[in-house]
């Protein structure tokens, strides 16, 4: 298990998964007063070497998010 910050509206997450698909996926069954924090996830880029395990850019809710492993 590695460790992920994800940057998303100036705020960041971290969590822990075996790569950045996990840590997004750890993002998006994240809830807030019950609701889910985001709804639509697209993936835009990844690393290609690593098949996603040290960064990737996402697409959630209209915004981007950057994944990159700590």
């Amino acid at each position: 298990m590695n460790k992920y910050r994800i940057t998303l509206n100036g705020k960041e997450y971290f969590y822990h998964a075996a790569n950045c698909d996990g840590a997004i996926d750890k993002l998006s069954n994240r809830m807030v007063f019950g609701r889910p924090l985001t709804c639509n996830i697209k993936l835009k880029t990844y690393d290609a070497d690593t098949r996603g395990g040290l960064w990737a850019t996402y697409d959630v809710d209209g915004n981007t998010a950057n994944v990159d492993q700590v």
